[in-house]
């Protein structure tokens, strides 16, 4: 009896082993995808800005084209990508 009690601790403790290990695993695969997926917003925002960069460029320069004021686009050039 006292030899089945050892090897149920000793199991318990490999079971509690095995499970820490599972949980850290799956908490750096968390992570892990948790970084990708701040890249793509990241990425993803950077798209929309440079669009809204060109599309402010080229309204700026089709009212400069039609006479408009040019000072008033510089205002703008914070949607930009350099």
């Amino acid at each position: 009896m006292q030899e089945h009690k050892a090897n149920m601790a000793i199991l318990g403790k490999e079971a509690a082993t095995a499970l820490a290990a599972v949980e850290s695993q799956q908490q750096r695969l968390t992570f892990q995808i948790f970084v990708a997926m701040v890249e793509g917003e990241r990425t993803y925002h950077e798209r929309v800005a440079t669009i809204l960069g060109n599309i402010e460029a080229e309204r700026c320069s089709q009212r400069t084209k039609n006479g408009g004021c040019s000072t008033c686009c510089s205002s703008h050039s914070h949607f930009r990508e350099n």
